[in-house]
């Protein structure tokens, strides 16, 4: 009996582990307040405009392309917008949104397979924000 009680107790935690653990796997997690907020987004680009936005919000792409440069053009009115991607596992900065400072370019490399572009806002109003892969 107490065999069979440790069994079911085992299976029990292995399952609820498994359960816990293979939800998403992304650690990236959007967590914003918004308003006027409408987003879009494709395999291969996204965008976003808003009256304000202050907090996360992430985009995931599932990207099925040749390896390729990121092109973005952002603008906000006040407050600023960091935009980061990911691709391999790794966060990094892409490029960052300033009041008054309308930013056109391209930057970072991504390959085949999910891609996020993060979006971190403080007290960000009026803005803007495109990035696609490739041309």
């Amino acid at each position: 009996m107490k065999k069979t009680t440790k069994f079911i107790s085992l299976i029990t935690l292995l399952i609820l582990i498994f359960s816990l653990v293979g939800c998403d796997g992304s650690s990236y997690k959007s967590s914003y307040n918004a308003v006027g907020f409408v987003h879009h987004s494709t395999r291969r680009e996204c965008s976003a405009d808003f009256i304000s936005l202050d907090g996360t919000f992430v985009f995931k792409l599932n990207y099925d392309g040749e390896e390729n440069k990121l092109y973005y053009e952002a603008s906000v009115a006040s407050g600023n917008v960091n935009i980061y991607y990911d691709s391999l596992g790794l966060k990094e900065k892409l490029f960052t949104a300033e009041a008054g400072y309308p930013i056109e370019g391209n930057s970072g490399y991504v390959e085949r397979g999910t891609v996020y572009i993060i979006l971190e806002a403080e007290d960000a109003k009026n803005g803007s924000i495109k990035v696609r892969i490739g041309e």
